[in-house]
C-alpha cells in the first residue's frame, strides 16, 4: 500500500461513512493495519543508498525492498537509456548552452525519478 491508498483508507473508515454509522471493528483494524504496514515500509525502505556514477548506458540496481540512487552529469542532453520512468520511459536530461546539471536518479522501488540541479557555466 502508499500513502494514498492509506489516507484513502483512513478517510473511508473514520470520515466518509453514512452519517451515525458506527466505525465497525474489523474497518478499524484493518485501517490501524494498513497503517502500521506503512510505517514499516516507510521505516525499512526510507533511505536512499548510492550506488555510484551514472553513464546514459549504465545498467542500474532495481531492487524491491529498498531505494538506491545514482548520481551523474550533464552537459548536453542525456538520455539514460535504463533508466525508466512511471511511463515506462528512459529518463532524458537536458541542458542549455551555458549551463551543466547535476543529477540524481533515485529509484523508489517502482520506477526511477530524476532531481537535475542546474549550474550555469561562465566562460571569459
Amino acid at each position: 500500500m502508499d500513502y494514498n491508498d492509506v489516507s484513502e483508507l483512513i478517510d473511508s473508515t473514520l470520515v466518509n461513512r453514512e452519517s451515525g454509522l458506527e466505525i465497525e471493528p474489523q474497518a478499524h483494524q484493518d485501517m490501524a493495519h494498513a497503517i502500521l504496514d506503512y510505517a514499516h515500509q516507510s521505516q525499512v525502505t526510507g533511505q536512499s543508498v548510492l550506488q555510484g556514477f551514472a553513464t546514459s548506458s549504465t545498467v542500474p540496481e532495481t531492487p524491491d525492498n529498498a531505494k538506491i540512487c545514482y548520481v551523474s552529469s550533464c552537459n548536453a542532453t542525456t538520455t539514460y537509456t535504463n533508466f525508466l520512468d512511471a511511463t515506462s520511459n528512459p529518463i532524458e536530461v537536458t541542458c542549455g548552452s551555458n549551463e551543466v546539471k547535476f543529477v540524481i536518479l533515485l529509484w523508489n522501488t517502482v520506477y526511477w525519478e530524476v532531481m537535475a540541479i542546474s549550474v550555469p557555466v561562465v566562460t571569459t
